[in-house]
């Protein structure tokens, strides 16, 4: 059954500002399809592509369910508002968990550059309730490595897995150890929390911005030169210059998107990094030529305008025209190829938006060598 409608609608309001033509889209949908419109639809795939908290809060802001239900009212505007106010509450205590680290690594001299959520939430979307985050993303210089590992220890963190009972952390088994070692550039420390909506606090060091035999090399060096002072939640840090930014959240689309790591975990492709990097891009002073720059200089242009490519198909115009004709390569084939990391290149075949909302992607795959 087609849901061209449904998806429509998640299209529309998965912005963090609706313009008029935004919300006339949206009343048109939902009104031509009247008792029709398959909502689970909506929730399922909202969930899916961590937009959920933003539709949620764009619907009950922008009245866009007014007059759907008739005299029983809207049936799911209870769900919306709750995945609303649980994120805002989630990325609220995640926000007070940052401060605490930062505030002890600054006490050891050291100042984390902060990636994607944080900043992101802070300075992009400027509403802690709408972007969906799932850990505190660092990066260090190498020499400094030891001290956030101490330091994170002295806060109760540890490698590893939350027990079953969510209340210890434990070591992973060698297998699962064997894989991170060899193919996860990161470090990822847990500690359990009673927080609502919370769980775990998880912090991800990144080592590099690339997975390991990708044919990329970035590693998590020379911060000095890639980063600037900001202050978050009234605590010093620092997060990547707008022009680096762009790189760590293309880099990072591409990475997730072409695994098969990521691909059996559904999490290689989702709505939430594209409007990242459009919502970045049409409002952020970036500085193109120097993103050029910098991506020749560390041999990734084509990630970088692989996902500049999508992200213009999904929200389109928020990546100017001139923007992509500058990253553009002679050979695009690479744009529909998966597995390269996985030494099992395969071309995907089919339309991108139908393979953005499809579920069953994974099928394509071989069976999973390693752990998922």
């Amino acid at each position: 059954m087609s849901h061209d409608s449904e998806i429509a609608l998640l299209l529309h309001m998965a912005r963090p500002l609706l313009t008029e033509d935004d919300l006339d889209t949206a009343g048109d949908l939902l009104g031509a399809e009247g008792g029709r419109f398959e909502w689970a639809f909506v929730i399922d795939q909202a969930y899916r592509h961590h937009v959920l908290p933003l539709i949620g809060r764009n619907l009950l802001r922008y009245r866009a369910h007014a007059g759907l239900g008739g005299m029983g009212g809207f049936l799911y505007e209870e769900l919306f508002a709750n995945a609303y106010h649980a994120n805002q509450a989630r990325n609220e205590a995640l926000a007070r968990e940052l401060v605490t680290i930062l505030y002890e690594m600054d006490r050891r001299s050291v100042r984390p550059v902060i990636r994607k959520g944080a900043v992101l939430g802070h300075e992009v979307y400027r509403d802690i309730g709408v972007r969906r985050s799932f850990d505190i993303d660092l990066m260090v210089e190498p020499d400094e490595v030891a001290v956030v590992e101490e330091v994170l220890a002295a806060l109760g963190y540890a490698e590893g897995n939350l027990s079953p009972n969510r209340r210890v952390v434990e070591p992973r088994n060698r297998r699962t150890a064997v894989f991170w070692a060899m193919r996860v550039p990161s470090r990822q420390f847990c500690r359990a929390t009673s927080e609502r909506f919370v769980n775990t606090f998880t912090v991800d060091l990144c080592l590099n911005q690339f997975l390991p035999g990708a044919g990329y090399d970035l590693p998590a060096a020379g911060l000095a030169d890639r980063t600037r002072p900001v202050s978050l939640f009234g605590a010093p840090a620092r997060a990547f210059t707008h022009e680096e930014t762009v790189i760590d959240l293309t880099t990072h689309l591409f990475k997730e998107a072409t695994s098969f790591h990521y691909i059996r975990l559904a999490n290689d492709l989702a709505l939430s990094k594209f409007l990242d990097i459009a919502t970045y891009a049409a409002t952020q002073p970036v500085d193109w030529s120097m993103v050029a720059e910098r991506a020749d200089s560390y041999g990734v242009r084509k990630p970088v305008y692989f996902a500049l490519y999508y992200t213009d198909l999904v929200y389109p115009g928020t990546v100017p025209a001139d923007v992509l004709g500058q990253f553009r390569v002679p050979d695009m084939t690479y744009l529909r190829e998966i597995g390269h990391v996985d030494k099992d290149v395969r071309t995907w075949r089919g339309d991108f938006m139908a393979r953005l909302f499809d579920t069953g992607r994974a099928a394509e795959l071989p069976p999973a060598r390693v752990p998922v």
